[in-house]
């Protein structure tokens, strides 16, 4: 199984709001286009919780360029 794909089903069981913390393999590391996204639209100065539609807006459009399909339900079941 693709190492990704196991990393996102530990995480599915794992309690967001648990005071535990957890770990579940090596640290994932950012894209070039994910560093560069984040530097374009300054990503690091926005307050926890604040939303930066237009990196919003430009993810999304990448995704339809690349023609990956949104959906309302995940790939996996989350427990």
């Amino acid at each position: 199984m693709d190492y990704s794909l196991e990393l996102v089903k530990k995480l599915a069981q794992f309690d967001p709001e648990s005071d535990h913390v957890c770990w579940f393999g090596p640290e994932l590391e950012a894209s070039e286009l994910c560093k560069t996204l984040t530097e374009k639209f300054n990503i690091y100065d926005y307050e926890l919780g604040d939303i930066c539609e237009p990196f919003i807006e430009e993810i999304e459009a990448l995704f339809v360029l690349n023609e990956v399909e949104w959906s309302k339900y995940p790939l996996i079941k989350l427990e």
